[in-house]
């Protein structure tokens, strides 16, 4: 072999093994740099849940009499319904230095099938304004089809019915998926309504509070794939007085980062259920 090739060769491992040892280095800076508290979430579109091994689910079903019990078992009640209407409002402010303003996002769905799963049907108009402009975009759901039109863009996507259902349902999901994990319960009345408000533990916080900010991100960029750091996270819940779901809300803040970016952020979203 030419000794010229012999450099050659010995050069390029150089580079290679400097290219390596660059990377190991940027690697271990952005694990220091980004807060350990939460496990990333990542989403396939706007209110997609992650994959349930990744979700820290009950270890049993609560007692039906308990106040964890009268939310967990609301939810079912709406779930076990041949159609209902949902109604959702979320804000987002961002008060990052380079990184900050409002989105905001309102939406309407009607739900059929829910109690069948193989046929169910998604209707949703939804309005969303980031940095100053409005899109809106209407959304159906058909035979296992999720299809999307916000003027500019149509796209067509295969879905479960629980990932649908989960898009207009997520502030119920948490509070059944953590339904062993409430804290700091406080039960009030409104007329003939119960309102149960309550609160979650700092590390299962963080974690339901990183897929609520990526769940009402809005598609912005910056909120997608993040972690979540989390200062307050309140949940509420509204009972009619036949017991089934009526509102649900959240309001949420802390900070979220991704790669070297740490926004402070905080959230309000409010669900509202109607039962034709």
């Amino acid at each position: 072999m030419k000794k010229s090739s012999v450099k050659y060769i010995l050069c390029t491992l150089l580079v290679v093994c400097l290219i390596t040892a660059e990377g190991i280095a940027l690697y271990r800076h952005h694990q220091k740099a980004s807060p350990q508290t939460a496990t990333p979430v990542t989403t396939s579109g706007p209110g997609s849940r992650t994959d349930a091994s990744e979700t820290p689910l009950p270890e049993t079903t609560p007692d039906p009499d308990s106040p964890e019990g009268k939310i967990y078992y609301a939810f079912e009640q709406i779930l076990n319904e041949p159609s209902f209407q949902v109604d959702t409002d979320a804000t987002i402010n961002l008060k990052g230095r380079l990184i900050k303003g409002k989105r905001v996002l309102s939406a309407h769905a009607h739900v059929t099938g829910a109690d069948d799963r193989d046929n169910l049907k998604l209707d949703m108009a939804t309005k969303t304004t980031s940095r100053g402009k409005t899109e809106k975009t209407r959304s159906t759901y058909r035979n296992g089809l999720y299809c999307s039109d916000n003027g500019k863009e149509k796209t067509k996507t295969e879905r479960s019915p629980e990932e649908v259902l989960s898009m207009v349902t997520f502030i119920s999901d948490i509070m059944q998926d953590a339904s062993s994990q409430l804290e700091n319960m406080k039960i009030t009345t409104d007329d003939s309504d119960t309102i149960y408000s309550f609160t979650l533990p700092g590390e299962t916080a963080s974690y339901y509070f990183s897929r609520i900010i990526e769940q009402a991100s809005m598609n912005t960029e910056e909120l997608k794939n993040v972690t979540g750091s989390v200062d307050s996270l309140k949940l509420k819940c509204r009972l009619n007085k036949k017991g089934v779901l009526t509102e649900q809300s959240a309001n949420a803040s802390g900070t979220v980062s991704k790669s070297i970016f740490t926004i402070p952020v905080t959230l309000t979203e409010t669900t509202s259920f109607m039962i034709p």
